[in-house]
This record gives structure tokens, sequence and C-alpha cells, in this order.
């Protein structure tokens, strides 16, 4: 209950003149209720339905109304496919105030990044596209009133496994003789080098484990303190900002939205690194995996980093994307190793996804050069000069 303030009316609902008597005496006084914000002692508290009655001049006398609450929502449940979800809640209160918003924040962190809006009214729902498969997402409940925004609880989900990636078609020269092959854009579960010798020994092939890569988490990629000291090594101001406006630059470059926390991983990523394959990288090669993420991934992913920085096929996909590079990563192949990929062998499943998602190997001077030698003769003379013909480098140099 609280002092009703007529100038910050925000709707009348209704006025009329009404004939009082009190003492024996007709007074005609108009009584006057609306919305109005509440204030006690002086304080406005939030929003509330009043009355109260107004003398000649028009002014508010006294009256009393009930103070608005900012809405209660349930975040409820979220069902995902390999690219959707349907996300689900619950209005409990409005706070006596009316609901002029409600829907979800989601995202990849618990720093959301994005929203959905759902249709006023009891029960919240939103359909989400454009999502990454096998990927933890969070979400929260949301709704909006004049007196504040509610949100509910985080809850999570998981889109579900990434499907097989389109077909290439049929044609020759496919090592198994099938014609069309279809990538399976997954790391190998044991060696990724399967091939042998001809008296049974393994080939040389790329410096790699298919030991689980740990990532460190988003809470510590945020904070360039507990990250520092995770890598044995001490906060760098400058280092950061020269960072900071590059991740700016790439994200701007290509089209892709990155949460304040996101900002912030990208930042320290670049600055520092992840682990010790990624420090030993240097700053500038990890900017570069940085954009070369963001070009064919379109998004950020910390341990997709940390995996393509240790020689790894990365277990997040982005199949739009691939589809998008297709064409272009097939002609190369088949310039670069004279057949069609066949993706049940480890070689040519590590071999195509170099290209596509641009994976780095432990830095050997002998094959880099190799494989410059090996890209001129192929292009005729032509020396590499894009991210794409690097990554042609590093597999003609580091794999075959």
């Amino acid at each position: 209950m609280g002092h009703l303030k007529k100038e910050q009316t925000i709707a009348r609902i209704f006025s009329s003149s009404l004939l009082l008597t009190a003492f024996g005496l007709v007074f005609a006084q108009p009584i006057y209720a609306a919305f109005y914000r509440i204030a006690v002692d002086s304080n406005d508290v939030g929003y509330g339905y009043g009355y109260g009655y107004t003398d000649a001049m028009g002014d508010l006398g006294y009256g009393y109304g009930l103070t608005a609450d900012i809405p209660t929502v349930v975040t409820g449940s979220g069902t995902p496919a390999a690219t959707s979800a349907t996300l689900a809640g619950t209005l409990s209160s409005n706070g006596n105030a009316p609901v002029t918003a409600q829907g979800f924040d989601y995202g990849t962190s618990t720093s959301y990044g994005s929203a959905a809006s759902s249709a006023l009214g009891g029960t919240l729902s939103a359909s989400l596209t454009g999502l990454t498969c096998g990927v933890t997402y969070h979400f929260r409940a949301t709704a909006t009133s004049g007196a504040g925004t509610g949100t509910g609880s985080d809850a999570t989900f998981v889109t579900t496994g990434c499907p097989a990636a389109p077909s290439l078609g049929g044609g020759s020269g496919s090592t198994t003789g099938t014609g069309a092959t279809t990538p399976v854009i997954t790391p190998p579960s044991t060696d990724t080098n399967t091939n042998t010798n001809t008296n049974g020994s393994k080939p040389t092939g790329p410096s790699t484990t298919t030991a689980p890569i740990v990532a460190p988490s988003a809470e510590v990629m945020s904070d360039s303190k507990a990250l520092t000291t995770m890598l044995g090594t001490t906060v760098n101001v400058r280092a950061e900002t020269a960072a900071r406006a590059s991740v700016a630059s790439s994200a701007k470059t290509f089209s892709v939205t990155l949460s304040s926390q996101d900002t912030k991983i990208a930042t320290n990523f670049v600055a520092y690194g992840a682990d010790p394959a990624t420090v030993k990288l240097g700053s500038g090669e990890r900017d570069a995996l940085l954009r070369d993420q963001l070009n064919t991934f379109g998004r950020l992913s910390i341990k997709a980093l940390v995996q393509i920085a240790n020689g790894q096929i990365p277990t997040e996909r982005n199949l739009g994307k691939e589809k998008a590079q297709l064409p272009i990563v097939l002609a190369s192949f088949i310039k670069d190793w004279g057949h069609r990929p066949d993706f049940k062998n480890a070689k040519d499943n590590l071999a195509w996804n170099t290209p596509m998602y641009r994976i780095r190997f432990a830095r050997d001077l002998v094959k880099e050069r190799a494989g410059i030698v090996a890209f001129k003769a192929i292009e005729k003379g032509r020396i590499p000069t894009t991210p794409l013909d690097w990554s042609r480098v590093r597999s003609l140099g580091y794999i075959k």
C-alpha cells in the first residue's frame, strides 16, 4: 500500500463524478481509478492498480493500490533434434502487472547470448533453429512487465548426434571402387594411422593423438587470471587489448555474433592459448586458427579449437558450412590425392577434414617444406596464399 502519484499515471481506466454525502453535506467529487506507480516513503517501488479522489484543480488525493512485482516464470523442458529444439516454460505469476513480453534466453553457456520469443499467456513455447548438432545448450524462461523482467532457472539440452554428411555422388577413382562415398566427419576410435606397410609396420603419419582432448571450461577461459595460472604464465593487458580488437574484426568479417562471454573467451584464447599445443602455436597462429573456425564453423567452440590444434578431427560440426565447402574441398582432395576420399580409411578421413576445418599439427618444418613443394608441383608453380591453400599444404606434408 502507498501514496498514489497522479503525475506518473500510465493509463486511466475510468473516471466518474459521484455525489458524496458527508455530515449531511453534498459534494461533487470525481472518483478516479487508474494504473499508477506506487510510492512508499517517497521511493517508487513498483506499479499497481489504485484509486483516489481529485479536488477541483484535478490533483490526486491519497489512495491505495497493490504493489507489483516482477513476473515469476518456471523453465520447462527442452526437446532437441540435430539442429533445432523446442523449449517450454510456464508463467506462474504476472506479479500484479500486465506481462508485455515473454520467451527464452539460450546459448552454449550461461551467458546465453540469444533470445526467442513466445506468445503471451500462461504457457511459454519457442522453436529454435540453426543449432549445431551434438552440442550442449543452456536456456531459461523469461517474462517482462512494467515492474521488470523475471527469469527462470537455468536448464540444458543436448542436440542429437550429427547425421551423415551429404553423399559426394558417384564417380570413378574411389579407393574402395564402390563409386559413391559418404563423408563421416568423426574422429576414428583407434589410432588414426590404420594403413600398414608390406612388412606389417605402420607408415609414418602426422603427429596426432586420439586421447580425449579436455578443453578448459568456459569459466576458466573467460577469466584471464584463472587461465594464465593454469597455463603457468601471467596476465598481459596489452596482449589482451590487441587480441580483443582482432577478435572483433574476425567476427565482423565472417558475420558471426559473439556473446560477451564468447568474446572474452576468444580474446583470451588468442592472447594466451588454452592448452600446451595452442600455447606453442603463438598468438599469431592462434588468431589465424580462430579466424578459420569462425569461417568454417560459424561460431566459437573452444573444445573444437583445442582438438584442431592437436591434429584431431573436431567432434562438433556445422553441416550447413560443410555443405557450402563440399565442392571446393572435394575438388582439391581429388587434385592432391588423385582419388575420391574413402572415409573408411583413417588417412583419407583426416586428409578430408584438414581443409574442411583447417586442422593443425605439431610443427615440423621438414614436413611443411615437403607440403609446399608438393602443392607447387600440383598447382604448376603457384605458391600457397589462402587459408585453404595452407590447409592443403598441411594435408600434403603431414598426412600424405
